[in-house]
């Protein structure tokens, strides 16, 4: 018999009963489908009930503008390894997901139109349309009305844009279209950055390291991992409206964040030439010459960790147009002292993607990157 899920002012319930599940997030896009089943059991045994998941847009969606759903991006394989392993699923589709992917997760063509995006544009939400409609039919058999693992489906992610067009007029055109395509879940969310819900589950998050921060210095603990009575936390879920009626939601709670560390991978543009040297190499059949140059040159380019080079004498304008938004390519504590409040206004005005990032956010980029 299927279970019955809702929620009241207080909890979630399951069959009527209080429930307080636990929910891990698996960006699937992110991870090689072979290793899914295995990773999913993991999370099965150290005690997670529900998979969420983001559906990046640009990494199903080739240049072309033509959706794709195979490999590493098959989101019906993805769910059918969740009902395998007995695992309920959640569905972050965006459109905008951000996720630290490229964009936010929308294609460059988005970027280059002249479409007002994230908004009742009629040109936007007839691109969203497309691509949801595509989605469900990958989904509609892994839908929990139909036997599947899906319970939920969050509209848009940290969303709290105002004007015409914008805002709870955006939210409550994003929520029709979807459930005009057929979307039929027991729990929809949204983040609460919003003064509109209706139907639609204000959901909070925090982080411990906060890259968006403009301090430099250790930060301030915060109460994101204490077990106490709380409305919201302070890092996602602003409320603009009533808490008391509806149940406290998380959707990202963050131990660690490698954009918030002070010391991290530093990949030079030599080591991404190598690389891709060694990638042909290896697809060269059993060339002995070629298996040495291989070792050399592994011997010669050690992978290592070190700081961030730092050019203090560098503008931040001209800073901005070479680091990679991203990953924070070639920023250092120096540079931040000096440039913090300058810097990522310039930055947010003219973001540039190192080459590694650009070959990581799409899946057959990175497959062909690692293989």
């Amino acid at each position: 018999m299927k279970s019955t899920y809702g929620w009241t002012k207080q909890h979630l319930t399951k069959d009527g009963r209080p429930w307080l599940p636990v929910m891990g997030e698996f960006h699937f896009s992110r991870y090689p489908h072979r290793y899914w089943l295995e990773e999913l059991e993991k999370m099965k045994a150290g005690g997670v009930e529900i998979v969420s998941t983001y559906l990046f847009w640009n990494h199903h969606e080739d240049s072309r503008g033509e959706l794709h759903w195979d490999g590493d991006r098959d989101i019906h394989r993805f769910l059918s390894c969740c009902r395998a392993v007995g695992l309920l699923a959640f569905l972050r589709p965006g459109p905008w997901c951000h996720g630290e992917a490229r964009h936010g997760g929308f294609p460059d063509r988005l970027l280059e139109s002249n479409m007002h995006l994230r908004s009742n544009d009629p040109v936007y939400l007839a691109e969203v349309r497309r691509f949801w409609s595509s989605l469900f039919e990958q989904v509609e058999d892994d839908l929990y009305i139909n036997g599947g693992p899906v319970i939920g489906l969050q509209i848009e992610n940290e969303y709290s844009k105002n004007g015409n067009g914008c805002g709870d007029e955006h939210i409550r055109a994003l929520t029709k279209i979807a459930k005009e395509i057929g979307f039929d879940v027991p729990l929809w969310t949204a983040t609460g950055w919003s003064s509109y819900i209706g139907d639609l589950l204000p959901v909070s998050g925090g982080y411990v390291e906060e890259p968006w921060h403009s301090s430099i210095e250790e930060l301030p603990a915060n109460d994101c991992f204490i077990f106490a009575d709380k409305e919201h936390l302070p890092n996602i879920g602003k409320y603009l409206f009533d808490p008391s009626l509806f149940p406290f939601l998380t959707a990202e709670l963050g131990g660690g964040l490698h954009l918030g560390a002070r010391v991290h991978a530093s990949i030079s543009g030599t080591v991404i030439a190598v690389t891709e040297r060694i990638r042909q190499v290896k697809s060269t059949p059993s060339r002995k010459a070629d298996r040495s140059e291989t070792a050399a040159t592994f011997r010669r380019f050690p992978m290592i960790f070190r700081r961030r080079s730092a050019n203090t004498e560098a503008s931040p304008k001209a800073f901005a147009r070479s680091a990679c938004f991203p990953c924070s390519s070639g920023i250092s504590a120096k540079r931040l002292r000096r440039w913090t409040p300058s810097f990522r206004r310039t930055v947010r005005a003219t973001p540039r993607t190192c080459r590694l990032c650009a070959q990581l956010s799409e899946p057959t980029e990175r497959a062909a990157f690692f293989s």
